[in-house]
């Protein structure tokens, strides 16, 4: 993501020793991959366990590469663009895009039951994936131009992807038995963005939920159910202990994996 405040421009002629890890990154085919599979997951995201499963992997996978570099700085996974007072820094999209894509997609797809529950393994994780980036990449040193602002956009983003990424695990790996209740469509309603279409149907109240809502659905539900029709909706535990449902599929319909 580029950084949209503008910077000054860097000192070229300093001799810190961190000077040689400002380049341009050269893992551009895991970035495309990257870009690619984001958009498909987004548009059309068939099929959903692999596609996630892909775009889980690949930030880790990059540092990892990065890394084989003799543990870089942090410096190496930004690129700079543009020249004089319009210089940007660009983070590495392999780290940059994945995080996004997933969480837009976890909360397009999940609901969740308990957000209480969501936050220790939203912790476990930042820290999880906040040391393996320290793991694989030293810090940046006192002299680099950009410093503070290429640890709040690296950091911003692994905290993005490992939230995003624990939340995606504790729901598409979830193979408990879900406990099912059923309830009623009052309406139903589609909204439309630039890269994505939301189907939502609105519920009568169901077990411990004690208030109309909107649960998210797929295009196939979404013309398959009418108002007053009968749903079923099944609650799950969750993989990480974070409590999910969403409104089960007729047995005729593809799943969503």
């Amino acid at each position: 993501m580029k950084k949209g405040k503008k910077l000054r421009k860097p000192h070229r002629q300093t001799n810190s020793p961190e000077k040689r890890f400002w380049k341009i990154h050269d893992l551009d085919i895991l970035e495309k991959i990257a870009l690619v599979l984001g958009l498909w997951l987004l548009i059309f995201p068939r099929p959903y366990k692999e596609l996630l499963t892909i775009l889980l992997i690949i930030p880790l996978f990059g540092l990892i590469l990065n890394g084989l570099n003799g543990r870089p700085s942090f410096a190496s996974l930004f690129r700079i663009t543009g020249k004089d007072d319009q210089t940007k820094l660009d983070l590495a999209d392999f780290i940059d895009y994945p995080p996004w894509v997933l969480l837009v997609r976890i909360l397009l797809d999940f609901e969740f039951d308990a957000y209480k529950s969501m936050v220790v393994p939203g912790l476990i994780a930042c820290l999880l994936v906040i040391g393996f980036l320290f793991i694989t990449h030293r810090g940046i040193g006192q002299g680099v131009e950009y410093r503070r602002d290429m640890y709040v956009l690296a950091i911003a983003n692994i905290v993005v992807y490992a939230i995003a990424g624990a939340f995606a695990v504790n729901c598409v790996y979830d193979n408990k038995p879900s406990e099912k209740h059923y309830t009623t469509v009052i309406s139903k309603h589609v909204s439309k963005g630039r890269r994505s279409t939301t189907y939502r149907v609105k519920v009568q109240p169901w077990g411990h939920h004690f208030d109309t809502e909107s649960i998210s659905i797929d295009a196939n539900q979404y013309y398959s159910i009418e108002k007053g029709d009968t749903v079923q909706i099944d609650m799950h535990k969750g993989l990480l202990g974070i409590p999910w449902y969403h409104i089960a599929k007729p047995k005729s319909s593809n799943d969503i994996e």
